[in-house]
């Protein structure tokens, strides 16, 4: 069922189907994308037996020639919406498990069929995290479908569209990271994010499966004394633009969990945390990087808490039970995982001990208890652009799946992420 589709209509598009829409009606047609209005438009979709994109060509004519707009694949079908109208799907919250790809130093995004699709299909990913850097996406006020690199055009909107086109078109949430440590004050953030939204909106129109992280990890490892004021005007700026997509906030201290307490007291201080955003739809995200062999952060976590031995820390459950208390949903959109040849699920040593295996079942199964609280959980070390020395790498050889799929760590995220 779609919540806020006041009339929907299923055809087959086989053939030319004259469909006559009125204002609020829906669309949901299967097996189509991209529709023009009174015209033939290619349907492409993923094929996973042959790993690439397919064609074909249904035909549908628009009796009164309103354009439509893609929407989503919701319970298995494509869904389109009139353009104009407020169209959107809002979907029920669900939790949606997954990873966090490679992080783009100089705009490099991740081949969709080679390195992206194989953590759905084959991993069971419901999320998806596509860092982003503001200072090449977007350059003299406007999003750039590529900028110059030295000698060198490199894409920017055009690399990392197709993995939003090809989240949505398999019902997996987009979360979009700009991935910097600005403070939430910082005066380049909200004409970021306009311009950027806007550019969302004309590619996608309202879709609850793109999800706007407005900060990697703000203000660093520091505080700001003015997070939650900034905060506030930050996400109220962007939704008086008319962007509508869920926002996710986190908080200073690297976004480390045992700051949410400190995070929700000022936020408290400024109308409370589930006043912020006037649509209803502000989210909130925690890091965590459990104990690791060979690693830059041999102790739990860039900052407290530190995990003690293979025990998931005691404060993951408090925070969970403190959000669930106030009715807010949270995100962990990092915490370090690594299957790769020096992984720590079956290699974890270090100072204290750690059981990488043990650490992940307990956190799952603490995960699983929060349904409607906890939005997703993010494995950071997905996507490419990692050498197979990294620990937190999940891909145990690049582009070698099948040993990939053969690691006990990719059968034990799976578990997590099939949540």
């Amino acid at each position: 069922m779609l919540e806020g589709f006041a009339k929907m209509t299923d055809f087959s598009p086989k053939g030319t189907t004259a469909i006559a829409l009125g204002a609020g009606d829906r669309v949901i047609v299967p097996n189509l994308r991209n529709v023009d209005v009174n015209g033939i438009c290619p349907s492409n979709g993923y094929d996973t037996a042959k790993g690439g994109w397919k064609y074909s060509y249904p035909t549908m004519i628009i009796a009164n020639a309103a354009a439509l707009r893609f929407l989503g694949k919701i319970d298995g079908k494509f869904a389109y919406g009139l353009v104009g109208n407020g169209s959107s799907v809002v979907a029920k919250p669900r939790q949606r498990n997954g990873t966090s790809l490679s992080n783009s130093r100089n705009g490099y995004y991740e081949d969709v069929p080679r390195f992206v699709a194989p953590y759905v299909f084959d991993g069971g990913a419901r999320a998806l995290r596509v860092p982003v850097k503001r200072s090449l996406l977007w350059r003299n006020g406007a999003i750039q479908d590529s900028i110059m690199i030295g000698a060198y055009a490199t894409k920017q909107w055009l690399a990392f569209k197709p993995i939003i086109d090809f989240g949505i078109a398999e019902d997996v949430a987009i979360v979009i990271d700009e991935h910097s440590y600005s403070p939430m004050g910082d005066p380049e953030l909200l004409p970021f994010w306009i311009a950027f939204g806007k550019k969302l909106m004309e590619a996608y129109g309202p879709n609850d499966l793109i999800h706007l992280e407005l900060q990697n990890e703000t203000n660093g490892g520091g505080w700001s004394t003015t997070y939650a004021a900034d905060s506030k005007a930050l996400v109220q700026g962007i939704r008086a633009a008319g962007i509508p997509y869920p926002i996710i906030l986190g908080w200073g201290g690297w976004n480390a969990v045992g700051g949410y307490k400190r995070a929700l007291a000022e936020l408290d201080a400024v109308g409370g945390a589930d006043k912020i955003d006037p649509l209803g739809k502000l989210e909130f995200s925690a890091h965590h990087y459990p104990t690791t062999t060979g690693n830059d952060q041999p102790l739990a976590g860039k900052s407290a808490p530190q995990i003690k031995g293979t025990a998931v820390a005691a404060n993951f459950k408090e925070m969970f039970d403190e959000f669930k208390r106030r009715g807010l949903r949270i995100w962990i959109t990092e915490t370090g995982m690594g299957g790769g040849a020096r992984g720590w699920l079956t290699n974890g040593s270090g100072a204290p001990s750690f059981d990488g295996r043990a650490w992940l079942d307990q956190f799952t199964a603490l995960v699983k208890q929060y349904p409607d609280t906890v939005s997703g959980v993010l494995a950071w070390g997905g996507g490419s652009g990692w050498a197979d020395t990294y620990p937190l790498k999940q891909e145990y050889e690049k582009g070698n799946w099948s040993a990939t799929k053969g690691t006990e760590f990719w059968r034990s995220i799976r578990v997590l992420w099939a949540h």
